[in-house]
């Protein structure tokens, strides 16, 4: 795949990754808490105790703009 093929599909695509450093500068002041939470559960522990055998951790996400 040739460079100019990659550069008209980003074009196309309006994905500019070279803009990367956008999107790490946080806004939202609550993001260390709400990341904690979901870390925690990643580690199979729910407010510093660990998940049971019979517990489970369930994620989805839902993007209806990838395709």
């Amino acid at each position: 795949m040739s460079p100019s093929t990659v550069r008209r599909w980003l074009t196309e695509a309006v994905l500019k990754p070279w803009q990367h450093r956008s999107w790490i500068f946080l806004t939202d002041s609550d993001f260390r808490a709400k990341a904690a939470r979901v870390l925690d559960l990643c580690a199979r522990t729910w407010q510093g105790l660990p998940l049971g055998e019979d517990e489970y951790v369930i994620s989805a996400d839902e993007k209806t703009s990838v395709q």
